[in-house]
Parts: structure tokens; C-alpha cells; sequence
């Protein structure tokens, strides 16, 4: 097989933010010697200030085989929903660059180092885990009118899943197998209806619990 499957999943380190809400336009993966793979079918609206304690997977995405070097997310601004707290209440946020323009249309490069490249494989699923570190890449001023949070936003990856976090599948059941104690879901994360990312195997044995229809 030319191409592997790539599993991305997004998460956030501790913040301050009741909410914090832009769209993930593209997710770009590059080769050595160039190259460009775009492994987002979709933007998504993503809310960051959910994803302190679980990570989110986002795709399944089938790319060429190849090693990775480096990748880039861009992040749109332009609908933000951003609100932070002030003695106990949500207030709303405007995001703004360092001289206090707000910010619309923002890419990061993710540069991974020689030892961990992404690799992908017939066979094998290479994961790719993003951490955008909310309270690490703003300064929050909570005194003005909405409250300003300005960012320096930058993103660390990783390919070893963050093992004191859930990981976190939504979407609707394809398929099961008792055969190979598994069962196929297709991926659509977050509160998405109609966008479909992948499909994603869920290997199970006799210590997994399940709730149906509301009974454990």
C-alpha cells in the first residue's frame, strides 16, 4: 500500500479560559525535501478550553507513506469565542496580537526534531498530538472592556499519546467484530453532524465498561 493511516488528535494544557473557540482551518504535514500533505479533510471549530483534562481525535486521515519532518496548523480568529473568568463570572474576550490588533488568520510551524518524525506506514497508525497551551501563549488584561487576551499562540507536538489524559472518539458505529473483540466507528469530532474524518478501529477486552441507552 502507498499510503497509512495518520491519527491527530488536539489537547490543551491548564488555562484560565471558560472558552476559547476558533476554527482549525488546515493541518499540513511536510517531507524532507518539501513536500506538503494536508491531513485536515475539514476545518473545525474547535474549543480549546474544553480539552484541559481529555484530548480530542479529529482525524483518521490516509496520507502517503513517508517520514514528516515538520507540519503547520492554521487557526482563524475571525468568529472567535473567547471568554475568560472574573470573580466567578464568564467575561468576554477579544484575542489580539502584541501590538493589539485583533487577530484573524494565524499559522504555526511545528517543527519535530530528527528523533521523532511522524513515519507513516501500510499498517501501522502514526499518532500526532497537538497541545495548544492556552494560559503559556496569552496575557490576559481582565480590567478592560471586553478583556483582552493577548497571544504569542504556538503549539507543541508530539507523537506519544499524553498518558494522564483520556482520549476522546465521537462518532457513529460502522461495524463490529467478537471475533477481533473490536469495533469501527467514523470519526466526527467535537459537536460535528455531517463532516466525516476517518474511521477509526476501537480495540477492546473483558476490563472495558460500556453505558447503553443510559445503563452501565
Amino acid at each position: 500500500a502507498t499510503c497509512g493511516t495518520l491519527l491527530v488528535s488536539l489537547t490543551d494544557a491548564d488555562g484560565d479560559f471558560l472558552s476559547y473557540s476558533v476554527d482549525v482551518v488546515s493541518l499540513s504535514l511536510e517531507t524532507a525535501n518539501g513536500r506538503t500533505v494536508e491531513a485536515l479533510p475539514v476545518r473545525q471549530r474547535v474549543d480549546f478550553a474544553e480539552l484541559v483534562d481529555l484530548t480530542e481525535l479529529v482525524t483518521a486521515a490516509t496520507i502517503p507513506n513517508g517520514a514528516y519532518v515538520g507540519a503547520s496548523i492554521t487557526l482563524d480568529y475571525a468568529n472567535a469565542d473567547v471568554s475568560v473568568e472574573v470573580n466567578g463570572a464568564p467575561v468576554a474576550a477579544t484575542v489580539v496580537d502584541g501590538t493589539g490588533a485583533a487577530l484573524g488568520v494565524v499559522t504555526l510551524d511545528i517543527q519535530l526534531d530528527n528523533r521523532n518524525h511522524v513515519t507513516i506506514a501500510p499498517g501501522i497508525p502514526a499518532l500526532l498530538q497537538l497541545d495548544f497551551d492556552l494560559a503559556a501563549s496569552h496575557d490576559v488584561d481582565v480590567t478592560a472592556t471586553p478583556a483582552i487576551a493577548i497571544a504569542q499562540p504556538f503549539v507543541v507536538a508530539t507523537i506519544m499519546p499524553v498518558e494522564d489524559k483520556d482520549l476522546r472518539v465521537r462518532g457513529p458505529l460502522v461495524s463490529t467484530s467478537t471475533a477481533s473483540n473490536s469495533y469501527v466507528v467514523t470519526v466526527k469530532p467535537f459537536y460535528s453532524t455531517s463532516t466525516s474524518q476517518g474511521d477509526f478501529t476501537v480495540h477492546v477486552n473483558s476490563a472495558t465498561s460500556y453505558e447503553i441507552d443510559g445503563t452501565a
